[in-house]
């Protein structure tokens, strides 16, 4: 039973809800170049996983060199 409360909470962490202004607001401070509602544009596009968002928004900044 322990095994799956633990299971559940490293779950929860990993889901962003695009409608928690929380979950926003933790995504914002982590790059707050992009506006809350480029972030929210992100979540809706890329899913509701962490690592999803994440590697999305991270791509985004990256940008091409010029050669």
């Amino acid at each position: 039973m322990l095994d799956t409360i633990n299971a559940l909470q490293k779950r929860d962490k990993n889901v962003v809800d695009v409608n928690n202004k929380f979950d926003v607001e933790y995504l914002h401070q982590q790059y707050p170049w992009y506006s809350y509602q480029q972030i929210q544009d992100v979540i809706k596009t890329a899913g509701p996983l962490y690592t999803h968002i994440d590697r999305e928004l991270r791509m985004k900044h990256v940008r091409p060199a010029n050669n």
